[in-house]
């Protein structure tokens, strides 16, 4: 899931949609220990909510 003009997830685009969006992951030119990245996510969707129900899943092994 990407916009066709970026290489990345929007913010706009990840609205209501559960995962969280990783791109653009690129070493520091000046540290080589440290690493940039974009991270984006709908937070009303990743919230509280869903996030509980992730960890009862890990736990339980329960799936929807």
């Amino acid at each position: 899931f990407q916009s066709e003009e970026s290489s990345y997830v929007t913010s706009f685009e990840a609205s209501g949609h559960d995962p969280v969006y990783v791109g653009r992951l690129h070493q520091d030119l000046e540290d080589k220990n440290t690493w940039i990245l974009w991270v984006v996510a709908d937070n009303l969707r990743k919230g509280a909510a869903l996030n509980g129900l992730q960890i009862a899943e890990k736990i339980f092994g329960f799936k929807n």
